[in-house]
Order: structure tokens, then sequence, then C-alpha cells
């Protein structure tokens, strides 16, 4: 800990907000989402990643995790992937890795469009536009990632996930489109 830090004493930490959502949610959500699937009593969960343009290294782990996850119970890890072209460029290999991993059939991925470049347009008061910035062309940036994904021999779902969360009614529009 760094000098001046405060450790909660045993009664703080018994009364701390982050203690009593944990136990709301060890007893009531998360026990209404783990209940065995009853037509064959197997647990199911939904995975969804966003890779979006970086420089840092993707968490194999967790794909890891999946396939020994697919490996034991003899059918495909269900996982949505929201993946821009630019990722995939960055990060070929690994890319390359998430496909053999779905034709081997250890991971059922769909694939969630989220736009080939992820624009980052920030405006004089510092506010991110993403898709919303006029000056993209959003059906490109839509149709280059598919375009990526049938050439690798993928076919992307019709879900889009806007980078930012940002949206607004043009951008709906074209997407609907």
């Amino acid at each position: 800990l760094d000098e001046g830090s405060h450790v909660a004493s045993d009664e703080e930490a018994a009364t701390s907000r982050y203690l009593a959502a944990l136990d709301q949610t060890r007893s009531g959500v998360l026990c209404h989402l783990a209940q065995p699937d009853e037509d064959d009593g197997v647990m199911s969960f939904t995975v969804t990643v966003d890779m979006c343009q970086s420089r840092r290294e993707w968490d194999e782990q967790l794909y890891l995790w999946m396939v020994e996850l697919a490996n034991t119970t003899g059918r495909a890890t269900p996982v949505g992937v929201a993946m821009t072209g630019l990722w995939a460029h960055r990060h070929w290999e690994d890319f390359e890795q998430l496909v053999a991993w779905q034709q081997a059939g250890l991971l059922d991925i769909t694939w969630v469009n989220h736009s080939y470049r992820h624009q980052l347009s920030r405006d004089s008061d510092g506010t991110y536009h993403f898709l919303t910035d006029l000056e993209v062309d959003l059906e490109k940036e839509v149709l280059d990632l598919e375009v990526l994904l049938l050439e690798q021999g993928v076919l992307s779902s019709p879900l889009f996930r806007f980078p930012g969360l940002t949206h607004d009614t043009r951008t709906l529009g074209i997407i609907a489109d």
C-alpha cells in the first residue's frame, strides 16, 4: 500500500457498500443467472468482448479458459466478439487463432460488427463523437469490416455495437438500413 493509505477495519469493511452489493449478488442475481439449463443440467452464461484498436496485448487467458471449457463440456463455448478491423490487422495472429478455434468447434463466436476504424473524433469541448461524426462514412465502416471477415471465411452476425455506445437517430437509421 502507498504511504498514507487507509486500511479499512473489519467493522468498516463489514458495512461497506461494496460488500453489501457482493452479498446481494451472492444471494440473488447470480443465483438466478447460474441455474442449470433444465434440458441438460448445464449452466449457461454469456461472454461478450470488445476488441478495439489497441496496442495492448489481447487477454489470451480468457480465450484459453473458454477453449478448455469447450474441451470439458464437449461443446463450443459461446462468445460474442465485437471486433474492429483495425484490431484484426494489428493483432492478425490472434484474430487467426480465434477463427481457428471457431472452425475447430471450440468457440461458438457471434461476430458483432464494431466498425472498421472505431473513429475517435473529439470536438473542441473534448467530447468523443465516434461514429456520429458527420465526416464518418458509417456504411463504409460497417461494410469494410464485413468484407474483412468474409475474406477469412467468417460470417458476421447482424448485430452492431456502437463504439463508445454513442449513436444518434441518423446512425441508428444507417445501421437499420
